[in-house]
């Protein structure tokens, strides 16, 4: 007891400095309409032995020793992942529950830091941009959910198998990303302890220019006779059931062929796994200690650059080729999802995922938690693609060019009451470049203070 009140003085001493009252969860409640507000302080402190990242590491590389970011280090401390949320939940009719959802942090687009006079290191930290993180409303009745606006994509089975991250999510290798869209869950229970689910959604599409939103679908079972303890970052420790989900991504891309007016056009597909698997299991919410929880996820396809943020493979564009024309520059697509070779043909990014987590809850009335895990991001065709020269958004260099990134983490939450949660977290990201097959490293040590109401 001693230990972890030692541990949550230390790492949630930021978070004492000023006045903080216990919030409400509910602003108003008159006539059916229910507002409640949600979120976290967060204070972020983190150390890099390089310069390659701000608070997010996510799929991005590690800068290459001999450079001024490779060869030093750098330390930040952050609020910009603090969060503020409302849920608006209006009277029930005929059957249909409805809600709508509004939730913000402070990591929106910025100039990068350093750019005077428009914005300053000073600036960046202490003024953070307020962004949309998720902004829908969904309604159910009779299994069905059908949902409208921003929010998780359905690739993925997004947020179920995300694991419980001290660093600012994502980790490498993780599907995350949150997006536009019009979509629906029908659910079906089976028996008294299985359910199956099946979703579909219209997302907003990783080109505009392409004419066609991209499409995803999913299939989930559970078994709620087999559950364990679950906790994510920044919520409430619950009890989550056996479950295995199966999705796919289908994507148009178009590109300039170098005529007036017209356009070449291709497909994409990609395929996840997930599983959520209890192996020590739990049967009360209120006392999950000395559960254990293996969360996997495994994927593969093309067209995914969107949902592993920060991915680019090395590129400034997706219209990256080694011989210059100007006819490739109609082309309006985000780097990551492919590259035009010398003879002006558009070749995808071919990807393959993997990440696994570990999460063990300790017995004992103060909330502890702890998470060990590992994942692996790999271009299977960007060697063979990929061309030097500078031009058209290529490299000048093939030494800038990776197709391999990977991370292990170790991470340790403690709940020092209701509203405050601390934690620390290692972490050691690498990066594969092809050029002339470099390994480079990073090392993190972030520790995180959480005021949660």
């Amino acid at each position: 007891m001693l230990k972890s009140f030692l541990v949550c003085a230390v790492l949630a001493a930021p978070l004492f400095i000023g006045n903080l009252a216990n919030a409400g969860t509910t602003l108003t409640d008159h006539d059916g309409w229910k507002v409640d507000i949600y979120g976290f302080v967060d204070n972020d402190t983190t150390s890099d032995t390089t310069r390659s990242y701000l608070e997010v590491m996510g799929n991005g590389a590690v800068a290459r020793p001999g450079t001024l970011n490779g060869d030093n280090g750098r330390v930040q401390d952050s609020i910009r992942n603090s969060r503020l949320g409302f849920v608006v939940n209006v009277p029930e009719q005929n059957g249909w529950k409805s809600k709508g959802v509004l939730e913000t942090d402070f990591l929106g687009f910025d100039p990068f830091e350093n750019t005077a006079p428009t914005n300053t290191e000073a600036s960046f930290s202490a003024n953070p941009t307020l962004r949309v993180r998720h902004f829908y409303f969904n309604t159910e009745k009779d299994g069905w959910t059908i949902l409208a606006g921003q929010t998780w994509s359905l690739f993925g089975w997004q947020p179920f198998y995300q694991p419980a991250l001290v660093s600012v999510a994502p980790e490498s290798a993780e599907m995350y990303q949150r997006t536009a869209q019009l979509g629906g869950i029908k659910t079906w229970t089976m028996g008294d302890n299985n359910r199956l689910q099946f979703g579909l959604s219209a997302e907003r599409p990783s080109q505009k220019d392409s004419g066609m939103p991209n499409f995803n679908a999913g299939v989930r079972f559970l078994y709620d006779g087999w559950k364990t303890g679950n906790v994510s970052s920044y919520g409430e420790y619950h009890l989550d059931s056996l479950s295995v989900g199966i999705s796919g991504s289908s994507k148009q891309f178009e590109t300039y062929n170098g005529s007036t007016t017209a356009n070449n056009r291709q497909s994409s597909s990609a395929v996840a796994g997930d599983v959520f698997i209890p192996i020590i299991p739990a049967s009360e919410a209120s006392n999950p200690g000395n559960s254990l929880a293996l969360i996997a996820e495994v994927t593969s396809g093309t067209g995914m650059a969107d949902e592993l943020p920060s991915w680019t493979g090395g590129f400034t564009s997706g219209v990256a080729s080694a011989a210059p024309s100007s006819g490739f520059t109609g082309t309006n697509l985000d780097a990551g999802f492919g590259i035009f070779d010398t003879g002006g043909n558009f070749n995808l990014v071919q990807l393959q995922t993997w990440n696994a987590t570990l999460q063990y809850i300790f017995p004992g009335e103060t909330r502890q938690n702890m998470n060990v895990g590992m994942s692996y991001l790999q271009s299977t065709n960007i060697s063979q693609l990929s061309l030097a020269g500078g031009a058209n958004g290529a490299p000048a260099s093939l030494n800038s060019v990776y197709d391999r990134v990977t991370n292990q983490f170790v991470n340790y939450w403690v709940d020092c009451s209701k509203q405050i949660r601390v934690g620390a977290e290692y972490s050691y990201q690498t990066t594969h470049y092809i050029g002339d097959g470099m390994v480079t490293g990073n090392n993190r040590v972030q520790l995180t203070a959480l005021y949660r109401f």
